[in-house]
């Protein structure tokens, strides 16, 4: 239900949106299409593992399983390089603005030390 819902917003907002928000709704969609596999396979164990729906929908849902599974994590995998990659630039131009002194070189420091600390604190507080 999570998985749909947010794939709903993120359809309805579509005409706005970046990479990370392209990202989400790819990474919903495959969540989705894992999801529909499972109870495949729960019938696949209470059948005492023998595949009773057929050779056809069994290579179906292998696929979509397969495709769901990895398509998720690659999707999770280019959000990661996106926060990356924004999180250096800005890295780059705050030491850039605040270099010019040694005393604002401290604040630089500072600065970036503490936007760290926070983003791990909302990773962290994120997963929970």
């Amino acid at each position: 239900m999570g998985n749909g819902l947010v794939a709903c917003v993120l359809l309805n907002s579509l005409h706005r949106s970046n990479l990370t928000d392209l990202c989400l709704l790819n990474l919903a969609v495959s969540d989705l299409l894992f999801l529909l596999t499972l109870p495949l396979y729960v019938l696949y164990v209470a059948a005492s593992f023998s595949w009773v729906i057929g050779d056809f929908m069994c290579h179906i849902s292998g696929g979509l399983h397969s495709l769901g599974f990895y398509s998720s994590t690659f999707f999770m995998v280019v959000m990661t390089l996106d926060r990356y990659k924004f999180k250096k630039r800005s890295v780059i131009v705050l030491r850039k603005l605040l270099s010019r002194t040694p005393a604002s070189r401290d604040r630089a420091d500072t600065s970036i030390r503490m936007s760290s600390i926070a983003s791990r604190t909302s990773v962290t507080t994120s997963i929970l």
